[in-house]
């Protein structure tokens, strides 16, 4: 079964929401959340659409389990090897701060590892 990034960050979200909504007392801030979590999503979003742009442009594909025709290392590339995942990442911390809840914090932690043993790791082979 073939499940992509999109997904495991939309399923830790759902999850972290559900731990949220049955278990109310993980709130950890107390700050102008609407704001920052509203803008470290918009990072995140505009990131991961940036680099999926490039891919695009580049002629190749973003499907982490087809075979890449380019490698691509313009924009965002220059710095990381995986800015869609890291936006992706960007934007579930963005969520955290929104709600200013510990389980959308745990779930960032687990996208971020489950990414990297998932995809990271054999796109690196490929």
């Amino acid at each position: 079964m073939r499940i992509y990034p999109p997904i495991v960050a939309g399923l830790y979200i759902l999850a972290a929401w559900i731990l949220s909504y049955f278990l109310p007392d993980a709130k950890i801030a107390n700050f102008p959340q609407l704001l920052i979590g509203a803008t470290t999503m918009l990072i995140g979003l505009l990131l991961l659409v940036f680099a999926a742009r490039l891919f695009h442009q580049q002629g190749t594909t973003h499907n982490p389990y087809a075979l890449p025709k380019k490698l691509v290392t313009d924009g965002p590339y220059k710095f990381t090897r995986n800015p869609m995942y890291l936006g992706q990442l960007i934007i579930i911390l963005g969520i955290a701060v929104l709600f200013g809840d510990l389980y959308f914090l745990l779930a960032a932690f687990a996208f971020a590892l489950t990414v990297n043993k998932l995809f990271i790791a054999p796109e690196e082979k490929k």
